[in-house]
């Protein structure tokens, strides 16, 4: 390795790249007040009527593009949306308010007179103390000049273009048609308008056939493409042939884990909560897995979203080897950082929510909602009740780990064996009335628990099957999981309820299973008790003097637990039977008295028990269809355990003063965001409005989910989003460089279009393989060429995987061990390390711990998983260059491709030369070949292997600023 660094230099220097240009800063040079308003300004009528005639003259102010950002950057703070903060009683976001009278009985806006207008005369003002905005900095020559033409000219006020609808513009008119590949749809022509308009020319040069391949695969595969396929596009670089390997590309299972990656940025993916401890997530991986395997089965972008948001709620869809997949996706509400020792459980759980929140706004809505959780948001026209609309939802939804089937015959199974014990007994127990602070589970009850697998199915029924094979009348009004049988697996949770009294006691038997109270929905003392020690209990093994007793004949007792600490939140039961036991529970009760009522208390209020009948005999035709039903359902492969949602209480959430945990508002309806306009407020919102917020999101009329979706596709593709702030198209983010674009591509999604589709759309343009003009920046108002741009962290670490030969094409399943060397050091620590090389495995299946993230993904800016991230950083710093000189996962690669290379036939010419198409997708230079020959040679001469001296040739490739950039 001795000689790495010389050739390392060479090879940087003949494969370097030009880096990418950014656009200059505007220059603030401020004139004088006198030279933008006139020498006075006084509001006479020659001084009002020359304004106008040269509002008239000048060319028209577009309100969007150039007084929109000054108003939300310099004025909304204290003059916008939010009435708490509004300053002087003035509103500038709105028309109507800023022509308003003020209490001085001036106004900040008078159409068609600028003089007059007190906005302009408070913004230009020479007296600090005068002058707005109080803080920051001063309106600039060119915004003033601004300001006062739009004023001059009526002060039209347009609604912000993201709330606007959709509209399907016809493609526009270009000079230079031919340059537009129509065959491929209108995208060329929306892209060279704007230029032309901006006094652009079409881009003359293309990228050549074998770097649009490459931009090509990494773009839709995030893997170099493959050598055939470069030898056979260079000798035939037709669009025919281009198109095939565009649909091929599409259709390689490697599209789902790269496109996954983007999604997972958005999600907030990790495995672990972070925090002190950094807990885990249990199954996180089969969210990922959900993603992966949703974009290669091309599903369309709505039914993405509302499986994430309402999986549990929608139409069943088969996959991963799931009956029903969907629930799968609900995980996605879940995947935020926790801690373990809430000081106040009530505010924890407001602080989670709001992280879901924010997830959902940014992700799904492309706005800041979390903004608006203190107040009514400062820019933009979103109130405190859409955040708390949402976070209703939230709170209404429970976490649990459920079972979801992995045989379609499953459920309909159960259905049949719970009709099986549904005949009714002989006897029955007498109705009664319910003793003062008790609660009977009653069948109103029974109806608003919720629950996933098929151990609580039978929960109604009059009969329960026994070890024997026996009929035995069940115990009516309970939530039992072993009617059916006891193999079987289930978590149910019960209706919500405030703890108005210091007890609650739950009358329960079982074995093997467990019965937790989880307060405002607190989920982690399954990883560390502290705070709430002993409010998940187990129901462990039996007596054995009461083994061989019928289940249904075995002794009830009470479990109490002390609430004392929470009095006035809300909790609920959760049960769990995860393995061969069963749990039943017949009453749940809040008390003052720490003794719980008479053990021999019965539903009717009397000690003694009810007389019931026998139940029909083991032999009798009843028993045989049990029997025969319950054997035809534990013989199906048994469920799979996730983390997913279920369905809570119907609570609106009332609205948290000034965000503030406790001091509650107002109700908020849930799921029904002004935002999402008047359907979406009207529409009918049952259980947790998941439902319903999934149903108004995917709205095709609505635009936010449909524009977001299109903009973040253009960004991957591109570079640089049609919106270039891609999680914010509020007042305060980026205008777009062409709407008509933006929407045309939208409304495809919205009308049923798919992630591939939209894809395959774009990639097929000259738009796509057209490079920039030397020196050509990009510019606000039009689209430009493909920049160069870095690859991704995981895109370059699998690219390194695929030279050395190391890449493990194998899909999903458990995550690898995150790879932890001696370095990485604190609480929470792994007690083993997985392999440097992550099994070979792609960067989307290693593991993601919140506190011990991948330092090679991150020296090339991986996002922390903390929050939503649309857009990574690109930097370009000398951490990088060190990662890819001194890491153990460079060096391991290196060896690897090495000792692959030198076992390989051929000279050294052929091997150099398949070492080049495998790390640039081209063939070297001669200057290039010549240079690693003599390279080569030298290490020989230092007594060099050929696997050593291939090792230091792939480690300078790995090195080379083309290995890492895309052009």
């Amino acid at each position: 390795m001795a000689a790495l660094l010389p050739f390392a230099s060479s090879v940087l220097r003949v494969s370097a790249l030009s880096p990418v240009s950014t656009p200059a800063e505007p220059r603030d040079a401020r004139v004088a007040v006198d030279a933008i308003l006139g020498a006075s300004t006084a509001a006479d009528t020659g001084a009002s009527t020359a304004a106008r005639n040269d509002a008239l003259s000048s060319p028209p102010v577009d309100f969007d593009r150039e007084i929109r950002p000054v108003l939300a950057a310099k004025c909304l703070a204290c003059h916008g949306p939010d009435a708490e903060a509004r300053e002087a009683g003035l509103r500038l976001d709105t028309f109507e308010g800023a022509t308003a009278a003020l209490r001085s009985g001036k106004r900040a806006i008078v159409p068609g007179e600028a003089g007059a207008s007190e906005l302009l005369v408070r913004a230009s003002a020479h007296d600090a103390e005068d002058r707005m905005p109080p803080a920051g900095e001063p309106l600039t020559a060119a915004e003033l000049d601004a300001v006062r033409r739009w004023i001059d000219a009526g002060a039209a006020y347009t609604e912000p273009w993201a709330f606007t609808p959709m509209m399907e513009a016809p493609p526009p008119a270009v000079r230079d048609a031919s340059w537009c590949r129509d065959e491929a749809g209108p995208v060329d022509r929306f892209v060279l308008a704007t230029r032309e308009a901006a006094g652009l020319a079409a881009p003359a040069r293309d990228a050549s056939p074998e770097a649009l391949l490459r931009r090509l695969s990494f773009d839709l595969r995030g893997l170099p493409p493959d050598a055939d396929d470069l030898r056979a596009y260079a000798r035939d670089p037709s669009e025919s042939r281009f198109d095939a390997i565009v649909d091929r590309y599409l259709a390689d299972p490697a599209f789902g884990e790269r496109w996954a990656r983007h999604w997972l940025d958005l999600a907030r993916y990790a495995e672990t909560l972070g925090h002190e401890f950094d807990y885990p997530i249990p199954h996180a991986w089969r969210y990922r897995d959900w993603v992966v395997d949703a974009l290669n089965a091309d599903l369309p972008v709505g039914r993405f979203a509302a499986e994430q948001i309402a999986g549990d709620l929608v139409e069943p869809r088969a996959a991963l080897g799931l009956a029903n997949a969907a629930p799968l996706a609900t995980a996605w509400w879940f995947l935020g950082a926790a801690t373990h020792a809430p000081v106040d459980v009530r505010q924890d759980e407001a602080d989670r929510i709001a992280g879901s929140v924010d997830t959902l706004g940014r992700s799904m809505l492309g706005m800041t909602v979390f903004c608006a959780r203190c107040h009514d948001h400062k820019f933009d026209p979103i109130p405190a009740s859409d955040f708390f609309a949402v976070a209703g939802v939230m709170r209404n939804t429970r976490r649990v780990e459920g079972f979801l089937d992995t045989d379609p015959r499953a459920a309909e199974l159960a259905e049949a064996a719970r009709r099986a014990l549904e005949a009714p007994a002989a006897g029955s127990w007498a109705s009664a009335a319910t003793p003062d602070g008790l609660a009977a589970i009653d069948e109103g009850d029974r109806a608003r628990w919720s629950w996933s697998g098929h151990a609580f199915d039978a929960s109604g029924a009059a009969l329960s099957l026994g070890d024997d094979g026996a009929l035995h009348a069940a115990e009516p009004g309970t939530i039992d999981s072993g009617r059916i049988a006891r193999e079987l697996v289930g978590v149910a949770c019960s209706p919500g309820f405030e703890i108005g009294r210091r007890y609650l006691q739950v009358r329960v038997r079982g074995e093997r299973s467990w019965l937790r109270v989880k307060i405002d929905n607190y989920w982690l003392d399954e990883s560390n008790g502290l705070l709430f020690e002993g409010f998940r209990r187990n129901l462990g093994d039996l007596p054995e003097a009461e083994r061989a007793t019928p289940r249904t004949d075995r002794p009830w007792r009470v479990e109490t637990f002390d609430l004392a600490r929470f009095a006035g939140e809300r909790a609920y039961i959760e049960l769990l039977d995860d393995g061969d036991g069963w749990i039943e529970v017949d009453w749940i009760a809040l008390n003052d008295r720490a003794e719980p009522p008479d053990a021999g208390w019965d539903r009717d209020g009397r000690s003694a028990e009810p007389e019931r009948s026998t139940a029909p005999s083991a032999g009798s035709d009843e028993a045989r269809r049990a029997r025969a039903a319950r054997d035809a359902l534990l013989a199906t492969t048994p469920p799979t355990r996730a983390i997913v949602a279920l369905e809570g209480d119907a609570v609106d959430e009332p609205l948290h003063e000034r965000g503030v945990a406790r001091a509650y508002g107002a109700p908020v309806p849930r799921a029904r965001l002004s935002i999402l306009g008047e359907a979406a407020a009207a529409a009918r919102v049952e259980g947790s409005g998941r439902g319903a917020l999934a149903a108004a999101i995917t709205d095709p009329a609505q635009p936010f989910l449909w524009r977001t979706t299109a903009n973040r596709v253009w960004l991957k593709l591109f570079g640089r989003g049609i919106v270039e702030t891609p999680d914010d198209f509020g007042q305060l983010g980026a205008m777009p460089w062409s709407r008509p674009l933006l929407d045309h591509l939208a409304l495809r999604l919205a009308q049923g279009g798919t992630f591939k589709s939209l894809i395959r759309e774009i990639v097929r343009t000259h738009a796509y393989r057209a490079l920039p003009e030397p020196g050509e920046e990009a510019r606000a108002d039009a689209w430009a060429p493909l920049p160069v741009r870095r690859l991704d962290a995981e895109a370059i670490r699998d690219a390194m995987l695929a030279a050395s030969g190391r890449l493990d094409r194998g899909a999903g399943g458990p995550s690898v061990a995150a790879y932890i060397s001696e370095h990485m050091q604190g609480r929470g620590r792994p007690g083993r390390s997985g392999p440097v090389d992550g099994a070979g495995r792609r960067s989307v299946y290693l593991e993601v711990r919140r506190n011990f993230l991948d330092p090679f993904l991150q020296a090339f800016d991986q996002p922390l998983p903390s929050a939503t991230c649309g857009r990574r950083n690109a930097s370009n710093v000398p951490a990088q260059a060190l990662a890819l000189l001194n890491s153990a996962l460079a060096h391991e690669l290196a060896a690897r491709w090495g000792e692959r290379v030198a076992a390989e036939a051929g000279d050294d010419r052929a091997r150099i030369d398949a070492m080049w198409l495998a790390a640039f997708a081209r063939m070297p230079s001669d200057e290039e070949r010549s240079t690693a020959a003599a390279f080569l040679a030298e290490s020989r001469a230092a007594d060099a292997g050929d696997a050593t001296a291939f090792a230091a040739l792939a480690h300078a490739l790995f090195s080379a600023k083309e290995f890492v950039f895309l052009r």
